[in-house]
């Protein structure tokens, strides 16, 4: 057919074979096509190269190519929505594949192109010119690319929470959320340090789009501020639902609050969907963003989006204090973290709690007020007066006025030696020892190839990888190059270390994933990451480093002294990507990303906000004792479950007036010997505001306050129909 219709010498018409999926296996069986036909290698749906051509297969006139995806319908689980494929995952993968000769055609598929236009031009562009490119340039392809969109005013900002979003996105997709065990409520601080993340990125975002001349906020909200906004809100709605399945367990007033947060962020997605897709550039990208991304159960979209399930309780009415006692309180003298004090009601009536320590060098940052949800007391350590030790021992005590008193034990590990300024290397505290792969304490490289880092690359910090990629695998020590990590050790013994790499496929013909580890001068273990199942890997092992963007690799060794040791990772497979490092003493407890990193010499402190929970009245509802709380604080804290309007009744002692602001409102109560109204009526907007008592003239107090929800708005946003060029938007 070829001949006949197109050229008698079929070897000049361009061809190809795609060894997409199962075809794949064809060829590995033994099934060949001519030597003019370009063989088009696929990666394996999420980004990870299935195969590249070997040392004879390079030498085919044909040449290779690779199909590439971005977006993806089929196992374990699809992903259709917003980008999560980063810009420094494609540029390892793509560099590997044209180094080891697949450069004769690169196919994208990047299902919906709008959302994905940043990467498709990255992909593009790498493809047109690959030697542009280098494992530092894609920092500075973002910041060019923006200015020329956005121009050179917000261009780094910009380009840094594009770079951000994906990286976040791509540690754990959204339509994954519902399928692993989400980031942790218990450990690390994980889920918190997360949002924290992402919602620095959300507000650096609308701050831009705020100051951006009106012809540029449509592009900047649909390629920045929507996929970072709304990727925020998903994952949040995620945690607080299981939030409200944590707080039930811990018969905690405040599991209602999580649930409801959940329930309006759901909403929100909506409202935000509806807004990309009607309000902006007068809907010419409706629908764009139907795309259903919350509620999958398997690997196929679900028909619509559905809110994860969450927890209820029914309120009790008596207050009863519970604490949560999470990281425990255990500090040390090198990474200096606060802990905090989670203490909770039980029930819907406020009380009085005191927090006392039985030492003078810790610092407790409110030692007495009211709960009324919720509150985290942050506690320090004053280092200039804190005693010297291993394990320093110490109590706070926390009692509540409904009849509580909890004792809580507290441990310092502060050593003579080695300290902060003497350490060199990591140190182990808490039992584990957490390292990000580019903190190696010594590099050593052989004469062929050498460990170097890609910037920002991967879920944590960066990963390091052995260049030139094409370099031949080898046996440690021999011709290995090796990183080295510096560690003391405080529990010797039996000790496990969890390497994390890069979800790669041993795409090398009879090459696995492979790498050497070992301590000191212990034997190196040779450690192959591909989990193998008959003549393939193993499907349920590939699966689950595509769902979790990793491969967890654990090996078991035997320190017998405390002190100084020396991890060293040598190369075997050139194509291995060291991401994370962690030494389990026995401490480590369960999260996503592992603990945060470990102090290690010279290390810089890095200061997080002081963590303070919105400690709340729910409304509609009753609000007992609100005398109490005002007389700690002149600032209340509501929770709205519905937009609507509100009858505010307020339960008074005494003559006299008082100013309240409630929702950036102002009103006054007057109270005389006939009693008067004492109510009022406002709109108040599902979600947080404030209550706030101004002035009080004479001897008046509010004791309680009744919120009834008397109309609630179910006005529904419907869709914008604008005409542009005689099209209708429906």
């Amino acid at each position: 057919m070829i001949a006949e219709h197109m050229n008698e010498d079929v070897t000049k018409v361009p061809q190809l074979w795609a060894l997409y999926k199962e075809v794949q296996e064809y060829y590995e069986s033994g099934m060949r096509v001519p030597d003019d036909i370009t063989l088009l290698w696929a990666d394996d749906n999420f980004g990870n190269l299935r195969r590249v051509p070997t040392k004879d297969e390079r030498h085919r006139k044909g040449g290779a190519g690779i199909y590439y995806h971005l977006d993806y319908v089929g196992g374990p689980r699809s992903y259709k929505w917003v980008n999560s494929v980063p810009l420094q995952k494609i540029w390892e993968q793509m560099h590997k594949a044209y180094h080891y000769g697949a450069n004769q055609i690169w196919i994208l598929n990047v299902g919906d192109l709008k959302p994905m236009e940043f990467q498709l031009e990255y992909f593009l562009r790498m493809a047109w010119n690959m030697s542009d490119f280098n494992r530092d340039y894609s920092w500075e392809y973002s910041v060019e690319w923006v200015k020329r969109h956005f121009g050179e005013e917000y261009a780094e900002d910009i380009a840094y929470i594009i770079n951000r979003y994906s990286k976040f996105n791509g540690r754990l997709k959204p339509e994954q959320l519902n399928n692993v065990d989400l980031y942790s409520l218990l450990n690390y601080d994980e889920a918190e340090r997360v949002l924290e993340d992402f919602q620095e990125i959300t507000d650096l975002a609308e701050q831009i789009y705020q100051k951006l001349p009106e012809p540029l906020k449509d592009p900047f909200f649909q390629i920045v501020l929507y996929p970072t906004k709304a990727s925020k809100q998903v994952l949040e709605l995620h945690i607080k639902a299981e939030m409200s399945k944590l707080y039930a367990k811990q018969d905690r007033i405040a599991t209602n609050i999580a649930a409801r947060e959940a329930e309006l962020l759901f909403e929100q997605d909506h409202l935000l969907s509806f807004d990309y897709n009607k309000r902006t550039s007068l809907g010419k990208w409706n629908h764009m963003m139907d795309q259903t991304h919350i509620g999958y159960t398997y690997w196929q979209q679900p028909e619509q989006n559905t809110i994860p399930t969450v927890k209820r309780m029914k309120p009790k009415i008596e207050g009863k204090m519970g604490i949560a006692d999470y990281d425990a309180l255990h500090f040390n003298s090198f990474t200096r973290q606060s802990r905090v004090i989670d203490i909770y009601n039980k029930g819907i009536t406020p009380f009085l709690y005191n927090v006392k320590a039985n030492v003078n060098w810790l610092i407790i940052d409110t030692d007495e007020g009211v709960i009324i949800q919720e509150k985290k007391i942050v506690v320090d350590i004053d280092w200039d007066n804190a005693p010297k030790g291993h394990d320093v021992e110490s109590f706070i005590t926390v009692t509540g006025s409904e009849g509580s008193a909890v004792q809580l034990r507290v441990t310092l590990f502060n050593p003579i030696e080695p300290n902060r300024e003497s350490l060199v290397g990591f140190m182990e505290t808490d039992g584990y020892i957490s390292i990000e792969a580019e903190h190696y304490t010594n590099k050593i490289d052989s004469q062929e190839a050498s460990w170097d880092v890609i910037p920002d690359y991967g879920r944590t910090l960066s990963s390091m990888t052995v260049f030139p990629v094409s370099t031949p695998s080898v046996h440690p020590p021999h011709h290995s190059p090796c990183l080295e990590y510096q560690v003391y050790i405080t529990n010797p013994g039996k000790l496990d270390v969890h390497t994390f790499i890069a979800p790669t496929l041993n795409f090398i013909p009879d090459q696995g994933l492979r790498f050497g580890i070992s301590f000191d001068d212990q034997p190196i273990q040779i450690v192959d990451a591909i989990q193998y199942k008959d003549t393939g890997f193993d499907e349920g092992d590939w699966a689950q480093s595509v769902i979790l963007n990793v491969r967890n690799s654990t090996t078991t060794h035997c320190l017998e002294k405390k002190g100084y040791h020396t991890l060293k990772i040598w190369m075997v497979d050139p194509i291995v990507v060291l991401q994370k490092l962690v030494i389990d003493t026995g401490g480590l407890k369960k999260s996503y990303l592992g603990p945060p990193e470990s102090y290690y010499g010279g290390k810089k402190d890095i200061i997080r906000a002081k963590r303070h929970s919105i400690d709340s009245y729910i409304i509609p509802g009753r609000l007992e004792k609100v005398d109490k709380v005002f007389q700690y604080y002149k600032s209340v804290d509501l929770f709205v479950e519905k937009d609507g309007m509100y009858e505010i009744e307020l339960e008074t002692v005494g003559i006299g007036s008082i100013k309240l602001n409630i929702s950036d409102k102002e009103y006054e109560i007057v109270s005389t010997e006939n009693d008067e109204q004492k109510k009022v009526k406002m709109y108040l907007k599902a979600g947080y505001c404030q209550m706030n008592e101004l002035e009080v003239k004479g001897d008046i107090s509010v004791q309680n306050i009744k919120a009834t929800l008397e109309d609630e708005d179910v006005i529904k946003i419907k869709p914008t129909i604008r005409m542009t060029r005689n099209r209708r938007i429906n």
